[in-house]
């Protein structure tokens, strides 16, 4: 088998065979992302309209697409246009922005939520069907890769394989660890007391925090909301703290005290001391810690103090 710390960089590409194909948990958090991509499809496509841009949880997941833009594009077609997707959607929302202003004296109108809901769309669209048809067909690594899969098999062709450059990676590789004796577990290039080498801890500290703050936004009443949220952000911000303290992981020293920092300032609006809007205090906790942790491992790698040609497995 391939290396596969050559595959993990952005939009390089392996040919068939190189990655292990995920097991029957693997396949079920696909298909369960597929389900919730699904659902949210669904609620742009007969929930929202024009007035859904004055809502802060629509902005989290405009945004949200536009990150995924060169991921989607990208891994899904074959290509390397690097970051020329998100340019292209931001341009394409611009767009939609400038003719509303022309046409109406307003930016957030008809138009925008057009542009919106197009570029939308596609990105959740295609991300949802790859997903389900990765857990379908068992398709190894980033499930971008599940629609050329199954292109290749109705030709009777092999496609090439791309590394997941997000969570799934983890969940695999834990799940194919459960199968080997204790000694030959763990990657040797990722460090040991990193807890989120684990993907069973992952879903734990993250997974679970980040989908019941998501879901109490929509169905939670306010006491719920209030109690979710600040369990959840506290859970992810000491994570993230424990992390860097233990591992020198480095999006541990951003991501930990900004979701800290999130949860008082949750527990403070439903205690009445300070007035923000909850939603926007979801939306911006769970977007800058996003943005935290992408920026800060790209410049500096995965941990402080160590070679991050090793690292970076």
């Amino acid at each position: 088998m391939k290396d596969q710390l050559a595959m993990k960089h952005t939009f390089r590409f392996a040919a068939a065979g190189s990655l292990q194909r995920p097991g029957p948990i693997g396949r079920l958090v696909r298909l369960a992302m597929g389900v919730f991509l699904a659902w949210i499809v669904w609620q742009l496509a007969f929930r929202y309209g024009v007035s859904g841009l004055t809502q802060p949880a629509a902005w989290f997941w405009i945004v949200f697409a536009l990150g995924l833009a060169p991921y989607v594009v990208n891994i899904g077609f074959g290509v390397t246009w690097g970051a020329w997707p998100r340019i292209a959607g931001g341009l394409l929302l611009a767009a939609g922005a400038a003719v509303g202003y022309f046409q109406d004296g307003t930016v957030i109108g008809q138009p925008l939520w057009a542009a919106t809901l197009v570029f939308m769309t596609y990105i959740y669209v295609h991300l949802g069907i790859s997903f389900l048809l990765s857990a379908l067909l068992a398709t190894p690594g980033c499930e971008m890769r599940a629609i050329p899969h199954l292109i290749g098999i109705v030709r009777g062709k092999s496609s090439d394989e791309h590394y997941c450059p997000g969570f799934i990676d983890n969940v695999d590789r834990w799940e194919r660890e459960r199968k080997l004796p204790a000694e030959q577990r763990g990657n040797p290039n990722v460090r040991k007391n990193d807890l989120l080498r684990d993907g069973k801890r992952m879903l734990l500290l993250y997974g679970i925090p980040f989908a019941a703050i998501q879901v109490t936004g929509f169905v939670g009443g306010p006491g719920v909301a209030a109690i979710v949220w600040t369990a959840g952000f506290a859970v992810m911000g000491l994570a993230g703290i424990a992390n860097a303290i233990q591992s020198h992981r480095v999006h541990g020293f951003f991501t930990g005290p900004w979701f800290l920092l999130t949860a008082v300032a949750v527990a403070l609006r439903y205690l009445g001391v300070i007035d923000i809007s909850g939603p926007v205090l979801l939306n911006t906790g769970l977007f800058v810690g996003v943005l935290l942790y992408f920026v800060s491992e790209g410049i500096w790698g995965k941990y402080f103090g160590e070679d991050q040609s090793v690292a970076s497995a």
